[in-house]
């Protein structure tokens, strides 16, 4: 509930208050004004933080009764797995590629045209919609926007779901 539905709205309250367009109808095409990278790594970053954190870590401390240690064991070669963690970060990209490129390249049957035709559609949207969450202009939004995208929502997520 809190990634779904309670940090969606933080997020994107905060994030609208600074964003000169329609932020959510931004999401949806391909519209994208000025400022809208700002506006959307920060609508991110407030609903890893609030659904995937604080929420989780509220509802185990208060409703469960149980504490937040197992979760962060000691680490005897903390820097090893850090700098793991890292090269995986910057990797990982490389890897994907031949499978994102047989993805974009994949054709369907005749009987399949009309679900090929939308998936096309929704695949150069979405490759759109990337493009404009990825267009760093500066080297400050390339430290922030790699952090967030590489580091912060994938920690955020595997603390919630595997846990």
């Amino acid at each position: 509930m809190g990634f779904v539905i309670i940090g969606p709205i933080l997020g994107l309250a905060v994030s609208s208050a600074f964003y000169q367009g329609d932020l959510l109808n931004d999401l949806q095409s391909t519209n994208i004004q000025p400022g809208f990278l700002q506006a959307i790594l920060t609508m991110q970053g407030i609903v890893t933080l609030v659904g995937l954190i604080i929420l989780p870590a509220i509802y185990l401390t208060r409703l469960e009764h149980k504490p937040l240690s197992p979760f962060f064991p000691r680490q005897q070669q903390i820097l090893l797995i850090l700098l793991i963690v890292a090269g995986i970060g910057v990797t990982f990209p490389i890897s994907i590629s031949p499978l994102a490129e047989w993805n974009m390249n994949i054709k369907f049957p005749e009987f399949m045209s009309g679900f090929e035709r939308w998936a096309m559609q929704e695949e150069e949207r979405l490759a759109k919609l990337t493009t404009a969450i990825t267009d760093f202009k500066s080297t400050e939004e390339l430290l922030l926007g790699s952090w967030l995208l590489r580091y912060y929502l994938p920690l955020a997520k595997n603390l919630y779901f595997a846990g």
